[in-house]
């Protein structure tokens, strides 16, 4: 029987080929024996199978970000010289790297060809075979490397054992792996979209270990002092780890290390003009025009070392290279403060040229395979499908994840083109495709993941559920729903809503003109349509109805669907009628269904309510067609299609009275108060007994369905968007959520800003009253996501002050604060709010502008 790492056998499913520790809480593959990792790996899988870049290719892109984020990392634990050895070393670049950096630097590699491959591009000494047929001295290494390794080995604790004899006091091990979710089920990875599903690869990834998992291995392994660091994917997790308690050196002890010998003095050069071009590329493109090839040689520059370092002779003259461009730099900078001084106020780009032609990027890496993104992707595939047939003359390049690239084959026409997005690299933004610039960046699931300032981007708004329940979601997830609408609202130059309320939410949370909204229902081919009486038949045999009446109730297990109120309220419908009700339940399982159970077994119902999981479209259409009425008391919608269903169907309707669904369902609905239910009771009691009353409702159903149309009305309506996009000038704003209007803030305070041509600050204070609720309050500050610094403690009478440098391209501050309470009054007038600390000042300078941003227009929202 398989077992964990840890010993622990009798392992729980997880989902897919994995299987979940209930002792260390990794994820286990059920594949015991993984891929083999020789030429054929690098060069058949990878290329054929992943659609990654050849070895040789990722040697060039890895070496100016992944190399230099990682080198960054460990040197703030372990300078040179001393000796050390990666791991999986892949091509080598970073044993290069590590090398020139002053350390006595060797790969491994299990395949000779590899080994061989790596040696050769970066003149390295590269060994090959198993760490433990190595001649390599106890107590000798200063650091052991295992970038993206980790995953891979059928016995972890095992070699990791091996590492800890080879490290010599004071020695570390950098680890770079996917970090697991720790709690997190695998329905709800794959409805939320979650980056960390690309990692499931169960014949590669042999284990794949949460933060708290992995600091279960290597204390087992004697590894037990670990540091997190901030890692180059959302997927990942960066870590350090030794026997002894990690010394931390700050930039000046970096700085004489490498400064020792003259490789050391270009790594160090790297590094400084790495932190200068990542803040200067972005603004090339977007203000210089003709003066973007500045930026295109300090690439250049970066590429040249990395191919030249294989030639030691030419080390000085790229050394003077680097320190020339840099200076470039700063004449690039100081010209771009002078654009912005003189362009003050928000930045414009100019309209596209009207054309007959038009290059849409349209970004699809969300997408899951199967039914994961819910009906979001339902209506991108029929969307596009009519884009593509109504506007044949455009081009549309869809970028999509490698999950879903096959699965979306049927995209493809003369002008559709998919790309892996894993082929691009790590791009911040993406203004070309194929020498052609891009008209328009379209982002039917949110976020502008691949937005460039210069191209306008339109992104869909489906519902801001987070805001109005928090209490679904967890701190992270609604945090990471925060930061997506807000980042859109901030770079999005059209954010297209399903339906007026959404349109609604947006205009009160997100502080977005009027202007800059459009709501565009969702309109889709009927998916369902009323069944022959041979599928109906066939429906209820399958599921046990027999020729009892049942209501229908087509959801996913998600809380907001308000599966538990439903199940309490047709427990008092059935408790009170003789005859022989239903409650049939479809839909995918999201981590609720055993309660759900548990729950109407407690009730009762057993016998009553039918979970039939998911169906297909041609069941659900038989179900539906027989239905007494399809039941919906979710408590929010950003559209509620399952209504529109029903009417192409012809069933009647019995659902909620909030949201969006009055907006849908106009009169061709019986509604009723979620929340409570009897009032769910009463309306499914009327649509049985009252005569009438259903055949009245189907017929205003059909009535209600023409007004909706059909896929190519809803791309008309989106091609009006796309056109009117077109001829208007880019333009960006800031935007501040979890600031009340009397200046308190509550758990959460975001600030998204938009870019500037050089360095930002922001200067936020914050002050706890002798009045306030708590007494105390712990106040982190995270920029992009990440945090920065160490929290700030505050107590009643106390301030605190964070002076945050933002990068020039624009991003989201946050402030989280740890003890808000809600206040203690009773009775009417009383302030009940969960409040923090009150905001003093929230200021945004960027040279051109001094702008505090509590009073930057708006209604900023509730915390």
């Amino acid at each position: 029987m398989r077992q964990c790492w840890c010993g622990m056998g009798g392992l729980e499913p997880f989902g897919g080929e994995y299987m979940l520790c209930p002792g260390c809480g990794a994820l286990v593959s059920r594949v015991e024996d993984g891929e083999r990792y020789g030429r054929d790996y690098w060069y058949d899988h990878q290329v054929a199978d992943l659609g990654q870049p050849s070895i040789e290719v990722r040697a060039r892109r890895d070496l100016p970000e992944r190399c230099l984020g990682w080198l960054k990392f460990l040197l703030s634990a372990c300078l040179p010289p001393g000796e050390t050895l990666e791991l999986g070393c892949a091509h080598g670049g970073f044993t290069a790297l590590l090398a020139r950096a002053g350390f006595r630097a060797r790969g491994l590699e299990l395949d000779g060809s590899v080994a061989r491959l790596a040696g050769e591009t970066f003149g390295i000494e590269v060994l090959a075979g198993p760490l433990e047929e190595q001649a390599i001295a106890p107590a000798s290494l200063s650091a052991v490397v295992l970038m993206d390794v980790l995953e891979h080995l059928p016995d972890p604790v095992g070699l990791l054992r091996r590492v800890a004899e080879l490290l010599a006091p004071g020695g570390v091990v950098l680890v770079q792996t996917p970090r697991f979710p720790a709690g997190a089920s695998h329905e709800r990875l794959l409805a939320e979209g979650d980056p960390f599903t690309r990692m499931l690869l169960p014949a590669e990834h042999l284990y794949l270990f949460s933060e708290s998992a992995a600091r279960a291995l290597f204390t087992a392994a004697g590894l037990p002092h670990m540091r997190f660091g901030t890692a180059l994917f959302p997927y990942d997790m960066l870590f350090l780890a030794g026997k002894e308690a990690l010394v931390e050196y700050d930039e000046t002890a970096v700085e004489k290390a490498l400064c020792a010998r003259p490789d050391g003095r270009l790594t160090l050069a790297m590094l400084d003009l790495a932190r200068r071009a990542e803040a200067a590329e972005a603004e090339a493109d977007r203000l210089c025009g003709g003066e973007a090839p500045v930026i295109g040689g300090l690439e250049g520059v970066v590429r040249e070392m990395a191919s030249g370092w294989v030639s030691e002779g030419r080390l000085p003259q790229l050394v003077n290279k680097v320190l020339l461009r840099i200076g470039r730099v700063a004449w690039f900078w100081n010209k771009a403060v002078k654009y912005v001084l003189k362009e003050r106020g928000r930045r414009a780009v100019p309209a596209a040229k009207a054309t007959d032609k038009a290059l849409v990027l349209v970004d699809l890496t969300p997408v899951l395979p199967g039914g994961g993104n819910g009906g979001a992707k339902l209506m991108t595939i029929l969307l596009l499908h009519a884009l593509r047939d109504m506007r044949p003359h455009w081009r549309f390049v869809c970028l999509t994840a490698d999950a879903a690239h096959e699965e979306l084959a049927h995209l493809d026409a003369p002008n559709v083109e998919r790309v892996r997005a894993s082929t691009l690299g790590r791009l911040r933004g993406l203004s070309h495709w194929r020498g052609q610039p891009a008209d328009l960046y379209f982002c039917p699931f949110t976020m502008p993941y691949f937005h460039h300032p210069d191209v306008p981007a339109v992104s869909v708004i489906y519902d801001l559920q987070y805001a109005a329940y928090p209490q679904f979601f967890s701190p992270d997830d609604e945090a990471g729903r925060e930061r997506t609408f807000l980042t859109a609202a901030r770079l999005a130059e059209r954010l297209v809503c399903i339906s007026e309320f959404t349109r609604q939410s947006v205009l009160a949370q997100g502080n977005v003109p009027s202007g800059r909204t459009a709501t565009v229902h969702i309109s889709l081919p009927r998916r369902l349509s009323r069944a022959a009486p041979e599928a109906v038949a066939a429906a209820r045999e399958r599921l046990g109805l027999g020729q009892a009446r049942y209501f229908l109730y087509p959801a996913n297990y998600w809380p907001h669907k308000n599966h538990r109120m439903l199940l309490t309220a047709f427990g008092m419908l059935a408790a009170g009628r003789s005859d022989d009700v239903r409650l049939v339940l479809t839909g995918a399982d999201t981590g609720l269904r055993a309660e759900l159970g548990q729950a109407a077994a407690r009730l009762g119902l057993a016998e009553r309510v039918t979970f039939a999981g998911y169906v297909s479209d041609e069941e659900l259409s038989a179900l539906m067609t027989d239905a007494a009425a399809l039941v919906f008391p979710s408590l929010f919608e950003g559209f509620g299609m399952p209504l529109v269903e029903a009417m192409a169907v012809g069933t009647p309707i019995v659902c909620s009275d909030v949201t969006s669904l009055p907006e849908v369902g106009g009169e061709a609905a019986l509604y009723f108060d979620p929340k409570r239910p009897d009032t769910i009771t009463a309306a499914l009691s009327r649509l049985l007994d009252e005569p009438g009353l259903a055949e009245g409702l189907v017929a205003k159903g059909r009535e209600r369905l023409a007004a909706f149309g059909g896929p190519e009305d809803m791309a008309r309506k989106y091609l009006a968007v796309f056109e009117d996009v077109l001829a208007r000038p880019v333009s960006q704003s800031t935007a501040v959520r979890g600031l009340w209007a009397d200046g308190w803030c509550g758990t959460r305070l975001f600030a998204a800003y938009g870019p500037a041509a050089h360095r930002q600050w922001l200067r936020a204070t914050f002050a706890l009253p002798p009045q306030a609720p708590a007494t105390r309050v712990a106040v982190t500050a995270l920029v992009g996501g990440r945090a920065v610094g160490k929290a700030q403690v505050l107590k009643r009478g106390r301030r605190a002050s964070f002076s945050l440098d933002l990068p020039p391209a624009g991003g989201c501050v946050e402030f989280l604060f740890d003890g808000a309470r809600r206040g203690e009054g009773q009775g009417p007038g009383a302030d009940r709010r969960r409040l923090s600390a009150r905001c003093e000042e929230l200021r945004l300078t960027d040279g051109g502008r001094d702008v505090d941003l509590r009073y930057a227009g708006g209604d900023h929202g509730q915390a």
